[in-house]
């Protein structure tokens, strides 16, 4: 409040009002896409993948109510190129629309995508990288979250500057394979094994 209180008088006017809950809406629409990055990541989707996702999904939400009703998403899918049975797209729908409400949201899509197919895009490239120098910049980060690091502080890292501290975090070389150094085969495996890593150093 203090922020937006211009005058220090101790009173928010309209103007200062409006400027406060135009930043309450950018941290909360922040804190979704976070939750939404990471929810995608751990599904195994690539970065790319889910700005594929997040893109066809805000084209078809024309009321803006970050919702899709499956006529929706059946466009979505045709846009992705997918060729699912109408059948299987509608148990699938209702299988994930717990709450009945005729609609999904970008997570419950997520899900959905996952549930369907497999070739929505490229398998080799949803398979978890073999060397931490191939690993995303977003992965990155979130398992250097995982060892104790703030968001604001590793959202500042380059590629390589979250590589060096992964590496040194889990005492590793660049060049190590992954998936026989940490035994992981997937973005879940990865940020659950930082977790344990972290632990482990705690203890």
């Amino acid at each position: 409040i203090h922020s937006v209180d211009e005058d220090g008088s101790g009173f928010i006017e309209f103007n200062e009002f409006q400027v406060l809950l135009q930043r309450i809406e950018e941290r909360l629409k922040s804190n979704k896409f976070q939750e939404e990055v990471e929810h995608g990541l751990r599904a195994g989707y690539t970065e790319s993948q889910l700005y594929d996702l997040r893109y066809v999904f805000d084209a078809l939400d024309a009321d803006g109510s970050a919702n899709l009703g499956i006529n929706e998403v059946k466009h979505c899918l045709t846009m992705l190129g997918s060729k699912v049975p109408v059948d299987m797209l509608e148990a699938t729908f209702e299988a994930l629309d717990e709450d009945g409400s005729g609609e999904l949201d970008f997570l419950e899509f997520m899900e959905f995508v996952k549930l369907l197919s497999t070739d929505f895009f490229d398998s080799s490239s949803v398979a978890f990288a073999q060397k931490v120098t191939f690993v995303e910049i977003k992965v990155l980060r979130r398992a250097l979250e995982r060892f104790g690091l703030t968001r604001a502080y590793v959202n500042t890292l380059t590629q390589q500057e979250a590589i060096d501290l992964v590496c040194k975090f889990f005492e590793i070389q660049p060049e190590d394979n992954l998936q026989e150094a940490l035994q992981v085969k997937s973005v879940a495996d990865f940020l659950d094994a930082a977790k344990a890593k972290s632990n482990q150093s705690k203890g």
